[in-house]
């Protein structure tokens, strides 16, 4: 089933703020897989920001990972609990999830390899600005698509 309008201008926004936030310091991929070793299957994040360096021969590792995120709508149960646990289970650092349904970004910080879990989970309303470790000040509203483009 095709991603569908909101989602895919979710990623879009997301993609030109870490590339007009940190330019070409590091590589961004879009919907493309990471390796989590020891999983039979590769995930696909909407969006991550990894090492610079070249991912021709090989997907990138879980230290390679600097930042990633998932658009949520119909997907937002399975990123609350399959995706979080596969990502703190990697110590991936920054784990957003955008959630189109409540528009809010769910940023997870922390993560407890061993518990597959994140120690720290907050929600940030469309009215919010956060402070990202890794992105530094997030203005929520920047990051969510308009609301005509959902209903449509």
């Amino acid at each position: 089933m095709p991603a569908g309008t909101p989602h895919e201008e979710c990623v879009s926004l997301l993609a030109e703020f870490f590339r007009f936030r940190f330019g070409r310091t590091y590589r961004y991929r879009e919907e493309k897989s990471i390796t989590i070793p020891n999983k039979v299957s590769e995930p696909e994040p909407d969006f991550v920001v990894v090492v610079k360096k070249s991912y021709a021969n090989q997907r990138p590792q879980p230290e390679e990972v600097l930042f990633l995120a998932e658009v949520a709508n119909s997907s937002l149960k399975t990123d609350r609990t399959v995706k979080v646990e596969l990502y703190a289970e990697a110590n991936l650092a920054e784990y957003w999830i955008v959630n189109l349904v409540n528009r809010q970004i769910e940023v997870h910080l922390k993560p407890d390899p061993e518990q597959k879990l994140y120690g720290s989970v907050t929600h940030y309303r469309e009215d919010e600005t956060f402070t990202s470790p890794f992105a530094g000040e997030v203005v929520v509203a920047e990051l969510l698509p308009d609301v005509e483009a959902e209903e449509a």
